[in-house]
C-alpha cells in the first residue's frame, strides 16, 4: 500500500505482485482508493480490470471483490 496524503485528500494504492516464488517480480496498482476531506466513507477511483471482456460491477461490488481476490489463501 502505497499513499499521499495533503490536505484535502488521502489517496492509497493497492499493490499486488504477479508472483511472490520468483525473485523479480513487478508490483502494479490493482486498486486506488480515496479519502477527500469532509466527505466520509472511503471512495475506490480505480481497480485493475482481471480481462477486457470483463464488464464493469457496482463500485460496492468491486470493492469486495477486490478485498476478496486479494486475500484469498491457495
Amino acid at each position: 500500500m502505497i499513499t499521499r496524503i495533503d490536505r484535502e485528500l488521502l489517496t492509497a494504492d493497492f499493490k499486488v505482485l504477479p508472483h511472490v516464488t520468483q525473485a523479480g517480480a513487478e508490483a502494479h496498482t490493482k486498486a486506488t482508493f480515496v479519502i477527500e476531506d469532509q466527505i466520509p466513507g472511503v471512495r475506490q477511483t480505480y481497480l485493475r480490470p482481471l480481462e477486457p471482456s470483463v464488464a464493469r460491477t457496482p463500485e460496492i461490488d468491486q470493492i469486495q471483490e477486490t478485498v476478496d481476490l486479494e486475500t484469498k489463501r491457495p
